[in-house]
């Protein structure tokens, strides 16, 4: 989890992010929950090469998170 601030047409914004790792059994994965602004579902092999940017804190944590579920 990590607290940020950015910039939206001026006014100061607080933000959450969340990163989960969830095993599927197929990638017809969904959301239910409607308040999420921006989500990605990506293979964990992908976590190297992800199909969009990754800031440094989001890959740091993936990767620890990765290494903890293999161990």
């Amino acid at each position: 989890m990590r607290w940020f601030e950015s910039t939206y047409y001026e006014q100061l914004v607080h933000h959450i992010q969340f990163d989960f790792i969830v095993m599927a059994h197929n990638s017809n994965v969904r959301l239910l929950d409607k308040s999420n602004m921006d989500y990605l579902w990506m293979p964990i092999q992908q976590v190297n090469r992800p199909p969009v940017p990754l800031d440094e804190f989001t890959r740091s944590v993936l990767l620890k998170a990765i290494r903890h579920m293999r161990s």
